[in-house]
Order: structure tokens, then C-alpha cells, then sequence
């Protein structure tokens, strides 16, 4: 997908996208410089979107999207579930998604001090590119 469509998915204003791809949080072959289009994977976007609401929700004066963004594109992570909560822990940065509650209990009862948002993936409009990168 193209960056507007990314856009418009993220819920992010095009400057702070342009950034992550600028300090090395978007993968790497993002950051190919101006005049060039970028290509979104939906895996990326959905990641993205989650991790933004997680950072939009943290009551912070400086907005931790950049590490967020970073922390959500660990290829170590599993595909997130379709809807549920992200968990944003600070020290160090973390994302998390799980799909219930109690699942949220248990991890906030390991890390401490978190942020939790809710979120919903079939809000984002992505079509038949949303099944692969979400789990069921």
C-alpha cells in the first residue's frame, strides 16, 4: 500500500511516518530518501497502528512513537490478534498484544508501570492483505 493509504490506516500525521522511516524505527529499506514512493506491507501497517495507539495513550509530555514503532517490528513478535489490548511498558521500551484481559493482567503483573489501549484491526480497511498479518 502507499504511503497515503498508510496514512490514512496509522492515524499518524505524515511527518511523524516520514520519521520513523528517518531514525532507522520502519525497516530499512524504508528510508530510501525524498522523491522515492514508499511501499507499505500490511504486516508493517497493522503494527504500526497498534503501536500508535499505545503511544497516544501514554501519558507522556514526550511521545514515545518512534521507540514504540521500533519495539512493535520485532520480527520476534507474534502476529498480533485481530482486536484485543496493546501494552506499552517504558523501561525498556516494550509492546505487547494480547487478546483478553486476564492476559493483560498477567503481563502488567510482570512488567509493573504500563500503558494499556484498546484497538481493532477491522477498522483499518486493509482487505484481504489484513488476514496475513494478523492472527485469527
Amino acid at each position: 500500500m502507499d504511503t497515503e493509504q498508510a496514512l490514512d490506516a496509522i492515524g499518524c500525521s505524515r511527518r511523524q511516518l516520514d520519521y520513523l522511516t528517518r531514525c532507522g524505527a520502519a525497516p530499512a529499506d524504508m528510508n530510501v530518501g525524498s522523491g522515492y514512493r514508499r511501499e507499505w506491507e500490511p504486516a508493517t501497517v497493522v503494527r504500526l497502528f497498534i503501536a500508535y495507539r499505545a503511544a497516544t495513550a501514554a501519558p507522556t509530555t514526550q511521545s514515545p512513537w518512534p521507540l514504540a514503532a521500533r519495539a512493535a517490528l520485532d520480527p520476534g513478535l507474534p502476529p498480533p490478534p485481530r482486536q484485543g489490548y496493546v501494552i506499552l511498558t517504558s523501561d525498556p521500551v516494550a509492546v505487547t498484544w494480547v487478546a483478553t484481559w486476564p492476559e493483560v493482567r498477567r503481563l502488567i503483573d510482570a512488567a509493573g508501570a504500563a500503558t494499556v489501549a484498546t484497538y481493532d484491526t477491522t477498522d483499518l480497511r486493509l482487505g484481504a492483505d489484513l488476514t496475513c498479518a494478523v492472527a485469527h
